[in-house]
């Protein structure tokens, strides 16, 4: 995969691997996103970093679906536990 980046991207990415304050999921997104811009393999950006192939690509097309933006939350997934209907809720009171 081939990713180019612009300038602003670049330093953003830069700053948050060198930042503290950023917090290590999103370090490592952007570590994944500037060695893959560097020309970087996969399997050599896997060795590196531990990741796996699909954690990889994940992040690398979240990254050209949506910035550096993208890379800074993951996506929300529902509960795998329904919550309880409200009439259920109620009759559980005395």
């Amino acid at each position: 995969m081939k990713i180019t980046l612009i300038e602003e991207d670049r330093t953003e990415l830069e700053r948050c691997v060198k930042s503290r304050s950023v917090v290590a999921k999103q370090r490592l997104r952007a570590r994944m996103v500037l060695m893959t811009a560097e020309g970087l393999s996969t399997t050599v950006i896997m060795a590196t970093l531990g990741v796996s192939n699909p954690t990889l690509n994940k992040w690398r097309n979240r990254y050209l679906e949506s910035g550096v933006e993208g890379l800074k939350k993951g996506k929300t997934r529902p509960s795998r536990i329904p919550p309880l209907p409200t009439d259920k809720v109620q009759k559980s009171w005395p």
